[in-house]
């Protein structure tokens, strides 16, 4: 089986649709949970008289954490493009499937690969968009890994954000 080159091209596009990732949580998950909180708040003021204005405190609160969460990803931006991550070889040493069953919640991170540098959630996207013969979604990242192979991880603040199996791929970053 030919590997497929991974250079620090590519490592660069996996960890900005990390981050596409994240600000795309950020602005649609922060204004839905303001809308859900404005819901439970006119429920609970219809029927209890409250005279601490809520509304505008849970709005401060989520904007605020927007704001946050914009200098977290501004600042994660700031590191990959300063090359402020490390690459580090890894085996596998465990695999999970969060997959629900009936009844419950749906993971937005189906399964989980386990490695001595920590633990690697699988997005539940496509990945590796980049690439011609080895785009996979989550699952097939997980069917195709086994316990024992060797893997490539890149991690960005003490976190694993892409990984690469060296059976599938060849990375080669300078």
């Amino acid at each position: 089986m030919k590997k497929e080159q991974v250079t620090t091209y590519q490592i660069h596009k996996d960890l900005m649709q990390c981050i596409y990732d994240e600000t795309l949580g950020v602005i649609i998950g922060l204004p839905l949970l303001w809308i859900l909180f404005a819901l439970c708040i006119a429920i609970i003021t219809l029927n209890i008289s409250i005279d601490i204005p809520l509304l505008p405190i849970v709005t401060l609160i989520v904007v605020l954490c927007e704001i946050l969460c914009f200098i977290y990803i501004f600042v994660m931006y700031i590191k990959i493009k300063n090359l402020k991550y490390s690459v580090k070889i890894n085996t596998l040493n465990k695999k999970q499937d969060f997959r629900p069953m009936l009844g419950k919640w749906i993971s937005a991170k189906p399964y989980r690969l386990s490695f001595s540098n920590g633990d690697f959630d699988i997005p539940h996207q496509m990945n590796y968009k980049w690439s011609t013969m080895n785009s996979m979604d989550d699952k097939e990242i997980y069917d195709t890994a086994s316990i024992g192979d060797t893997f490539t991880l890149v991690v960005l603040n003490r976190h694993i954000a892409v990984i690469y199996n060296n059976n599938i791929f060849e990375v080669q970053c300078s």
